[in-house]
């Protein structure tokens, strides 16, 4: 797969700089739907149970003043690729001033620092959600999550001093806005870039969220909550003409969403 992939988004020039894809299971993206409504929904549009494919999709923006990476991926301990692929694009992570966290998932975090604690990106503000930092900083789920608190810790609470907590629709820099969407995660947020493109994050993990936003995703933390914030966004998409970005799109991440009855289909711009 391509590395990196260039486009504009009004005057901010943007890259998606892959981290790479893999595929699962359907239940994971799809809950607990029943298989004789989900696998004729899967069969038309070209996907089987078994293998349902997701792509990780960082995304590097040049808005002028600043430069930002939203989120920072898996990281080379997960196999994760931002690195490689920034370079390949001619990026320097040093050059980076501001780095967004759209939740604290490890995907979204694992790239914060390098395998041996360094910041990846050493002059970079940091900005995440206060909810998501509480959430996921917290002894509670630390203790929950043995498995993954010393990556938690890593890139989180240990690199602390770094980070800048965002409360409501916050501008985060000019020209990029969180957007409060908890549901996949505590205190997910979505953002609005230059005022034409909507990053989803996991908000919407698949693209058939756009048209079946009830279906929430097994890592939805609140799967009740999650389907509100998917038909926000969805509208908002609509009403203002926006292109829409999802992580874990079909790289390079972006496309159009347009009504389809009472919900919404999303088709990529390539």
């Amino acid at each position: 797969m391509i590395g990196f992939h260039r486009f504009q988004i009004g005057d901010f020039a943007a890259v998606t700089v892959n981290d790479g894809q893999f595929a699962r299971e359907a239940g994971i993206f799809f809950g607990s739907v029943p298989d004789a409504e989900l696998e004729p929904v899967l069969a038309a549009n070209g996907l089987t149970r078994d293998a349902v494919p997701s792509w990780f999709d960082p995304l590097y923006l040049d808005t002028g003043q600043h430069k930002v990476i939203v989120d920072t991926g898996n990281g080379a301990e997960r196999g994760g690729q931002i690195m490689t692929n920034l370079q390949a694009a001619g990026i320097d992570p040093a050059d980076i001033d501001t780095v967004i966290i759209t939740h604290a998932h490890v995907d979204h975090i694992g790239g914060n620092t390098t395998p041996d604690g360094m910041l990846a990106f050493p002059n970079a503000r940091y900005y995440i959600g206060r909810d998501e930092w509480n959430y996921w900083t917290s002894s509670e789920v630390l203790n929950l999550r043995p498995e993954r608190a010393p990556l938690l810790r890593r890139n989180l609470s240990d690199i602390e001093r770094v980070f800048t907590f965002v409360e409501g629709e916050a501008e985060i820099v000019p020209g990029i806005q969180a957007i409060p969407t908890p549901g996949h995660s505590p205190g997910h947020i979505a953002l609005l870039v230059a005022g034409a493109m909507l990053h989803v994050g996991d908000a919407l993990h698949q693209p058939l969220h756009a048209e079946y936003p009830d279906w929430s995703a097994s890592f939805d933390t609140y799967p009740d909550v999650a389907p509100a914030a998917r038909r926000k966004l969805m509208k908002m998409a609509v009403e203002q003409n926006l292109r829409v970005f999802g992580f874990h799109f079909p790289f390079p991440g972006y496309g159009r969403v347009t009504p389809k009855g009472a919900t919404w289909t999303w088709q990529p711009e390539l």
